[in-house]
């Protein structure tokens, strides 16, 4: 298996790795969002892929992923979200199947780790079929997707090492 470092970087210094026109792929941004206990990520029910998972998406002429993942966030919760880390929370290659014109293709993902600002009542938007917080202990309820498992794995370790903490 090809280091995801490796073909991260390869795929950055590619041509136009933020444009959807590219055929190879294209950088995404996603928020891991945490509420206000720790005990609780938003995911959402992707509409295309019909599975649970993180939001995100697209650049639209951003080339921060941080900035990405951010917009993506709010457009599709409604939430005010501040990040918890600055740095990429995870990074993953997903592969897209092919849906209506677009051809197979792949996501590079940088995940952004947040908590919202104020209030914790979330919209459900047009690229979701529903939005939900799921308690971390029962993620595997809502998906066997790998990552996910992985960034709630990380999300507890994180809280046990004290790196982050709840929001009194």
């Amino acid at each position: 298996m090809l280091d995801i470092e490796k073909e991260f970087n390869e795929f950055i210094n590619s041509s136009d790795p933020y444009s959807r026109e590219n055929p190879i792929g294209h950088i995404t941004g996603s928020c891991w969002i945490l509420n206000n206990k720790l005990d609780s990520t938003l995911l959402t029910h992707h509409r295309k892929l019909n599975i649970w998972i993180p939001t995100g998406g697209h650049s639209e002429n951003e080339e921060d992923p941080s900035q990405i993942a951010l917009r993506e966030g709010e457009e599709e919760t409604g939430l005010k979200l501040r990040f918890i880390l600055n740095e990429p929370f995870f990074k993953a290659i997903h592969s897209i199947p092919r849906y209506k014109n677009v051809l197979e293709h792949k996501h590079y993902d940088y995940t952004f780790i947040f908590r919202p600002i104020g209030s914790e009542e979330y919209f459900v938007s047009d690229e979701s079929h529903d939005l939900k917080w799921v308690p971390l202990i029962d993620i595997e309820k809502y998906t066997k997707e790998e990552n996910v498992i992985l960034m709630r794995d990380k999300t507890i370790n994180l809280i046990k090492s004290g790196n982050i903490t709840i929001l009194e």
